[in-house]
């Protein structure tokens, strides 16, 4: 899951959705995106890895390490990179490196790749999404994104002619019973039931 300013986003000098808003970046892939600026330590406090412990297995917890050392080296060697951007990425068992992007202002799922979702429906009601720039990116089909074989995504709308994926932050903590935790440069999805953790994520 990423936070930021992605492909799309007016900030990002591309057109956004009426459906967005304030926007992160759910990678499915076990690979993290980028971003470093004004060299700010991107390390989390112990106080920050306290709070979500109880809830992380040994896995979990090495891939949170894992994230946050390809995080540093990433800033070792490109200190510059992305500075004018917040995005941060989640990793969770991948769709090969389809990536949908954490939207708090989206009302729906959308994937420009209607062709990976499953229990498909041809659409036939929903009007298209409008553009800022006054396009319009019409929904051809609805149905149900699989992230791995335990978690899925449910009513997705398919618009294959939009530029990037988004993942609704309301749609996802009711859908997945789940709470995001954001910290300065990470964040994670627990299930509100177990309080393991479902998903990491960091700029």
């Amino acid at each position: 899951m990423l936070h930021g300013y992605p492909p799309g986003h007016p900030k990002h000098k591309s057109n956004r959705s009426n459906r967005g808003g304030n926007r992160s970046q759910f990678d499915n892939s076990n690979n993290s995106a980028h971003s470093s600026v004004n060299h700010v330590k991107e390390s989390p406090t112990m106080q920050e890895m306290q709070s979500v412990m109880n809830g992380l297995s040994d896995l979990q917890f090495q891939q949170i390490l894992s994230i946050m050392n390809n995080k540093w080296a990433n800033q070792s060697s490109n200190p510059k990179a992305n500075a004018a951007g917040t995005s941060s990425s989640l990793s969770q068992a991948p769709l090969g490196l389809h990536r949908l992007i954490l939207d708090s202002g989206a009302t729906d799922y959308i994937t420009s790749s209607p062709n990976l979702l499953v229990n498909c429906r041809q659409n036939i009601v929903l009007p298209p999404v409008i553009m800022s720039s006054g396009e319009q990116a019409p929904i051809t089909s609805t149905g149900t994104l699989p992230l791995n074989s335990v978690i899925s995504l449910k009513n997705v709308l398919g618009v294959p002619s939009f530029k990037v994926d988004l993942m609704s932050v309301s749609q996802v903590t009711r859908g997945l019973n789940c709470s995001i935790t954001f910290f300065p440069y990470w964040c994670i999805l627990q299930d509100l039931t177990t309080k393991t953790t479902i998903g990491l994520g960091k700029q």
